[in-house]
């Protein structure tokens, strides 16, 4: 019966069920605070409930320097909490990925279908790669700065142990960005091919116009199909400031604090460039007549997300909810531009990662990074944050790019480094793209003369 409990319930322990029935409790009171407290307030109290209780399952499990699954004997109750709480993210996360295709596929047909006549598709799609290429350059420049100047990889020893993904040529990237077939895309989550075949799919629509009889009930029938899948994508987020907790107390029950010790500069200067990425965005704004607190203030929901789920794509349909119901961006940037930013140009994983991972390989082979290797690594930075993938983890890749760039492909054990605690470098990595696709939306919207100011400063 133990055993049964054990390995199906995951309930055999007492300590099990009383961490459970915390986080009960930890539920119950971000419901009964709902009608006092607003969806950003409840979205930072699920972040310090989420803390909490991590560090509440460290402190009573004595701080284990073990990972979870070496634990699963020693302490079953911890394993069997963290199996629970993992499963809860899981599905939270699954639901957002579950709409992540219909509301791309929906989005960008209803972008094209409804673009009003005097703006060129062309001219959104040049502003929007413009400004996520852009800053995602600065942010790569600004890693390699702080890099040098804290000489990060100096006095480490590479040993070259760690296994990483197969790196591609810049063609092969770009091929494998062309969807071959059209199911196996959705099927995929492959949100670059979607994109590429809601475009064409949509402009051969537009194309054949009102010489059709059934185009403007083709186009009617669109318009409620996105307001059917916003309000999906509402419905799942009103789960959001449960899922937070779930998903933070989870990485600190895995990773824990011994975990970030060894590498903990390397981490520290991924926030700090994170911090200094946020003066870009604003700066950008205030460029725009915008102001940048009203931006910071109304983005807490998008970025929250992004930062406990690690996935600019499981988090696109808050960032475009934001963006329209908050800063009063139109649905034709809002969905066009914020899709586009899950694939290109983005600012943590693809620019100050890059660009710190760049200099800790020149620094630890003892290489002193000048004008020149700086030159490189933002331009190698900025190709690789073409086409990568808005989910957790995908980083990884792009350090492989960066490293291949440099001609120190044969150095790969540089990785060794980010394996281990990836995930808590990556919460402000996957912060800092979402930001960046949302300050690109803003600034597009802007320039076309689209965005609602009134709404924006409201």
């Amino acid at each position: 019966m133990t055993l049964f409990l054990q390995n199906f319930f995951l309930l055999s322990s007492w300590g099990t069920l009383l961490a459970l029935c915390v986080l009960a409790c930890i539920f119950l009171l971000l419901r009964q605070v709902r009608k006092y407290l607003s969806f950003s307030q409840r979205m930072f109290l699920g972040l310090l409930c989420g803390v909490g209780f991590g560090f509440g399952m460290q402190y009573f499990a004595g701080f284990p320097q073990k990972g979870v699954s070496e634990l699963s004997n020693a302490l079953i109750w911890y394993s069997q909490t963290y199996a629970w709480i993992n499963f809860l993210s899981a599905i939270f996360v699954n639901f957002l990925k579950l709409i992540v295709v219909p509301i791309v596929l929906i989005g960008i047909l209803y972008v094209i279908l409804n673009l009003r006549s005097d703006i060129k598709l062309s001219s959104m799609f040049s502003r929007s790669l413009f400004w996520l290429l852009l800053t995602t350059g600065i942010a790569s420049g600004i890693a390699v700065l702080l890099g040098t100047y804290y000489a990060l990889g100096e006095g480490f020893l590479l040993d070259g142990s760690k296994e990483i993904r197969e790196v591609q040529g810049l063609d092969q990237i770009l091929l494998g960005l062309m969807p071959s077939n059209i199911i196996e895309t959705m099927a995929k989550n492959a949100v670059v091919g979607v994109v590429i075949f809601a475009m064409i799919f949509a402009l051969s629509i537009r194309s054949v116009g009102d010489e059709h009889p059934f185009y403007q009930s083709f186009v009617r029938c669109v318009d409620f199909l996105h307001q059917v899948m916003m309000k999906i994508a509402m419905l799942v987020i009103e789960f959001m400031p449960y899922a937070v907790v779930t998903m933070i107390s989870g990485v600190l029950m895995r990773y824990g604090i011994e975990a970030v010790s060894p590498v903990l500069k390397f981490i520290a200067l991924i926030y700090l460039s994170a911090l200094c990425v946020f003066v870009v965005h604003a700066i950008v704004l205030s460029l725009h007549g915008l102001n940048p607190l009203l931006y910071f203030k109304k983005a807490i929901p998008a970025l929250m997300m992004a930062f406990t789920s690690r996935s600019s794509v499981a988090t696109l349909p808050v960032t475009i909810d934001v963006l329209e119901k908050r800063m009063g961006v139109s649905s034709m940037s809002s969905s066009f531009v914020a899709t586009l930013a899950t694939t290109i140009g983005a600012n943590g994983c693809a620019g100050y990662f890059g660009g710190l991972v760049g200099v800790f390989a020149f620094h630890a082979l003892g290489i002193e990074v000048g004008l020149v290797q700086g030159i490189m690594i933002v331009l190698l930075s900025m190709v690789a944050s073409i086409g990568v993938a808005g989910i957790p983890g995908i980083a990884t890749m792009v350090a492989s790019i960066v490293l291949t760039g440099l001609g120190m492909g044969e150095h790969f054990g540089i990785l060794a480094i980010v394996l281990a605690i990836d995930p808590i470098m990556d919460m402000a990595r996957t912060m800092s793209n979402v930001s960046g696709g949302m300050i690109a939306s803003i600034a597009v919207d802007k320039e076309l003369g689209m965005l609602d100011e009134e709404k924006y400063k409201s």
